[in-house]
Parts: C-alpha cells; sequence; structure tokens
C-alpha cells in the first residue's frame, strides 16, 4: 500500500480498544495477567486492544496515537493531534509516529477508508451469523406466540409473531442479554434503548402512516416490544413491481411527508429516515417504521441520545470533515426535511440526487452540488414547478433555507396537490 498524506485511515471496527472501565469487571475474574499487568491496566498505563481473534496489551502512548484515528484521519493531521497530546515537536515525534503507523498498517489494526464500508459490512454480517436467535420458534411470550425470525441483528432480534386469541400477526422485537458474554451496563443499556425506543412509538400512535405500537412487556426479565405487522413492499420493491404513475408517487410522497409531520408535532425526530424505513402496504398506505435511532427534538433529563443513518441521505451540516461514518449531532427537524426530501427525490427520478463512485467524491457533491431536478419523470410525465420547487427548498445546503419541519413541508406539499 502506498501511502499518502493526504489520504484517510480510520481504526479497523472490528478492534476495540478497552481501559480500565470496560475492563474491571473481567480483571476480578481473570486468572491469566500478572498482577503488575492488572496494576498497570487500573493507572492507566496500559490497555487492551480487542478484537474477534487475538487481544493486544498496548501502552499508553501507543493508545494516545490510536487515539487519533478513532475518527477518519490523515497521517499529517494525526501527527500534529498526537505531538500536541505529548506535548512534543511535530519532528521529535516523527520518527516514532512513522513507525507505529507502518506497523499499524501491516497488522490491520489502521486501514484505509477505502477498506472502512468493507470491514462495517463484515462486522455487521458476523454479527448476526455468530449466533442464533434469541427465541425459538414456538416460544409463547404473554398473548403472543414466535412464528419466524425477520432479523438477527447485533444487539435485537425481530420476530414475527401471532396472538394466541385473535390471530393477529404482529412484530416483536427483543435485546440479546447474555449475562456471560455482557457487562452488567451493557445488558442495562441495552434495555433502556429498547424501552425508549418503544415509548417514542407509543407517544407518535394513532398517525394512519406510523407502524402502530402495540405493547411493551416484560417476559421472565427479558424486555420485549410489540408493533404493527406491515405486509408490504419497501419503496424501491414498489417502483420496480408496481411502476407507479406520477400521481401514484405524489400521493406516496404525500403520504411520507405526513409521517413526518407527524413525528415532529409530537416533538420527536426518526432518527434514521431513508428509503428502506417507509413501507407501503397493499392498501397502498405508506408506514414510517424503526424508530431504533429516535429522540425528542429536545432531549429530556435520562433520555439516551441517539445518532446513526445511512449516510446517502445525510444533509450536508450532518457528515464530519473526512468521513461519512460519523455525523456531528442527533438529527433535528430540518436534517430530517432534507432526508425525506431526498426520498423523495428518488420516487420521482427513481434515483439519488447525488451519485459517485467514491465516498470522497460523494461528500464533495452533498455539500457543494445542487442537485438535477428535471422537468419529466423517467416515463416522461411532467412535474409541476411547483412541487420541484417545494424539493429544491427541502435539499437546500443550509438548514435555515429549508422548512422549518415536516409540518410544514406537508402542508406545501398537499397545498400544490389540492
Amino acid at each position: 500500500m502506498t501511502t499518502q498524506l493526504s489520504d484517510n485511515y480510520i481504526l479497523n471496527p472490528l478492534l476495540h480498544i478497552k481501559g480500565y472501565q470496560e475492563l474491571k469487571g473481567n480483571l476480578r475474574k481473570n486468572d491469566t495477567l500478572a498482577k503488575p499487568t492488572i496494576k498497570k491496566i487500573k493507572e492507566g498505563k496500559l490497555f487492551l486492544l480487542s478484537g474477534r481473534f487475538k487481544d493486544y496489551l498496548i501502552n499508553d502512548t501507543i493508545h494516545t496515537f490510536l487515539s487519533c484515528f478513532l475518527e477518519s484521519n490523515t497521517l499529517e493531521e494525526a501527527s500534529t493531534s498526537f505531538s500536541q497530546k505529548l506535548s512534543v515537536q511535530p519532528k521529535e515525534a516523527q520518527p516514532t509516529i512513522n513507525g507505529f503507523f507502518k506497523n499499524m498498517l501491516h497488522q490491520g489494526i489502521l486501514i484505509s477508508m477505502s477498506e472502512y464500508e468493507e470491514a462495517i459490512q463484515y462486522k455487521m454480517e458476523s454479527a448476526a451469523t455468530e449466533r442464533t436467535a434469541i427465541l425459538a420458534i414456538g416460544t409463547k411470550l404473554k398473548d403472543f406466540q414466535i412464528k419466524k425470525v425477520i432479523a438477527i441483528k447485533p444487539k435485537f432480534d425481530i420476530y414475527l409473531a401471532k396472538h394466541k386469541k385473535t390471530k393477529q400477526k404482529v412484530v416483536i422485537k427483543t435485546a440479546l442479554l447474555d449475562k456471560t458474554e455482557l457487562e452488567k451496563w451493557e445488558r442495562r443499556e441495552r434495555k433502556a434503548i429498547l424501552r425508549q425506543e418503544f415509548q417514542l412509538l407509543k407517544e407518535v400512535a394513532g398517525h394512519p402512516n406510523i407502524c402502530q405500537f402495540i405493547k411493551y412487556h416484560k417476559n421472565n426479565g427479558q424486555p420485549f416490544g410489540v408493533m404493527e405487522f406491515i405486509d408490504g413492499l419497501t419503496l424501491g420493491s414498489y417502483l420496480r413491481k408496481k411502476q407507479p404513475s406520477l400521481q401514484e408517487k405524489m400521493l406516496v410522497i404525500q403520504q411520507m411527508f405526513e409521517a413526518i409531520g407527524h413525528v415532529h408535532s409530537c416533538g420527536i425526530v426518526h432518527g434514521d429516515l431513508h428509503k428502506s424505513n417507509f413501507l407501503i402496504n397493499k392498501k397502498g398506505q405508506v408506514k414510517l417504521f424503526d424508530f431504533d435511532l429516535a429522540n425528542h427534538h429536545d432531549l429530556q433529563e435520562g433520555e439516551i441520545k441517539r445518532m446513526g443513518g445511512v449516510y446517502k441521505y445525510f444533509p450536508p451540516e450532518k457528515i464530519r470533515k473526512n468521513s461519512f461514518y460519523y455525523i456531528k449531532a442527533k438529527a433535528d427537524y430540518r436534517s430530517e426535511v432534507y432526508q425525506v426530501a431526498v426520498i423523495a427525490y428518488y420516487l420521482l427520478y427513481e434515483r439519488l440526487p447525488f451519485k459517485a463512485l467514491s465516498w470522497r467524491q460523494l461528500v464533495k457533491k452533498i455539500k457543494k452540488e445542487t442537485p438535477t431536478f428535471d422537468a419529466t419523470t423517467p416515463n416522461g410525465e411532467p412535474i409541476t414547478k411547483g412541487h420541484l420547487a417545494i424539493l429544491n427548498k427541502a435539499l437546500s445546503k443550509k438548514p435555515e433555507d429549508r422548512y422549518a419541519s415536516g409540518i410544514v413541508l406537508a402542508q406545501k406539499w398537499k397545498g400544490i396537490l389540492e
């Protein structure tokens, strides 16, 4: 690999740096580490670099160096940061930095950004395939019985279930709480995240374009949330299978805007708006679901701040300078106006507003370029100037130039349709 000062590198996401706070529960049980080593970990002089197949003990200097790559960074930027943290001159630290960097690249501890997405995908797939589902088919949870595994995720599982009396199909989500693998704080955090997701889903309940909250339960210490089962198509499948007319697309977009407008009217942000989090049922009804990354717009006391999403939908102000995979802050009303407008653009033109071969090119386009607004759909149907003007404003680079919330966006769109 040819290293350039302008190239970006990051800590391999398959590795984790653990200090005393993360390790103290295991240190009490550990009989392989010498007492002087444990003492140094407590003092912050040693850290554990933990991987799937191998763990490394690293000293505080290497820990400081690697901490410069917790987010995407160039070697030049990391060198400056490292020197400042150690209070030494950059020229004095450069031989040490070069040696660390070469060794970390060789061992795969640091990787280039071109390798990062592949590593993230591998991490997700590994987490999903290395364990079986938490609940077996046929398991009874209160009034429900598990019928099918829908998804096995790193921290949560999702199931299709039926109510034992009414036979109503529902979706159940539960957390992985393995006491043999997880610390108490990790189990407590997962329970809190699951409870928060379903509490927020309950707060937006009642709108026809939002997946409905049904119940939140505990079953022998295992918490689970119950929500509406949506038998429908993703937006991508809808376009391919139904080949909707412009008028049908416009009505779908209106329902999407109504959904996020209602969420915002409840003082909540969804946190993860992209085309796969909207489904269209057999009646043509749009449903917004997956509130895993939702928050109150103004965080309440004790609320867990959630951040994430799909990078192609991030607005310019949320993308960090060097990486798509870390965003600056949680979602807000104006950022979600942008994101739902990206989805509307996709529905109209059957493509996303920005496309590039690399993440660097894509982030440059999102930050600097204006989307192309064709006058017609791919089928040649003319789009009104009023609707294009609304999308153009919603996709503004500056948050203050967009609509203040999904409420306003839905009202504007509906006004033209009528």
